[in-house]
Order: structure tokens, then C-alpha cells, then sequence
């Protein structure tokens, strides 16, 4: 998950103005929707760009859960008005998902 961590918060660095202005105006629930909606044709898109390979009847899962994940971590970092640098939120991606693999 590291690059795909990496080119998520860096993608929402660069536009950290709309995501805190969606965030601030509770409607961020509906870019999340879009989110999961477009996961899928991403996916098929960068697929052959990671070494580990999903079922096809888990992937949905597997992308709605990796997104939820990805997402809230953004959601609590707009929270703590950005307390934690992008270094901090990569080695939270990172040991969470040792966390997960290894429980």
C-alpha cells in the first residue's frame, strides 16, 4: 500500500484547499461515493502495476475496504487541522498495514 499511500495524500496536498472546504461543509460523505464508485476502473487500469494479485469476487471488497481506510486517515488529518506531517501519515499507512497483515 506504500505507493498507493504515497500518490493519495500527495494528490490531496495539492488540493488541500477543496478538501478541507468539503470536509468543513459536511459534505464529504459524497466525494467518498464517488470515490468507491470510480475504484473499480482505476483498478483495472493500474492492476498490473502491483506485484500481489485479489480475487475478482474480493476485489470490491478489497478496494472499499483499502478506501474507507486511506480516506478516514485523510478525514482525521483535516481534523487535527494538520498536525501530522506527510512523513507521520505514510508511516501510518505503513504500520497499519503490518498491523493488519500480521493480526
Amino acid at each position: 500500500m506504500g505507493k498507493v499511500a504515497k500518490i493519495f495524500i500527495a494528490f490531496w496536498i495539492e488540493h488541500i484547499d477543496f478538501i478541507t472546504m468539503i470536509r468543513k461543509n459536511d459534505v464529504d460523505s459524497l466525494l467518498l461515493k464517488t470515490f468507491n464508485k470510480h475504484l473499480p476502473s482505476i483498478h483495472r487500469m493500474t492492476k498490473d502495476k502491483f506485484t500481489y494479485s485479489i480475487s475478482e469476487e474480493n476485489m470490491e471488497f478489497a478496494l472499499a475496504f483499502n478506501a474507507g481506510g486511506m480516506w478516514n486517515i485523510l478525514m482525521k488529518w483535516i481534523d487535527s487541522d494538520f498536525t501530522y506531517s506527510y512523513d507521520d501519515l505514510l508511516q501510518a499507512f505503513e504500520e497499519i498495514s503490518r498491523f493488519n497483515y500480521f493480526r
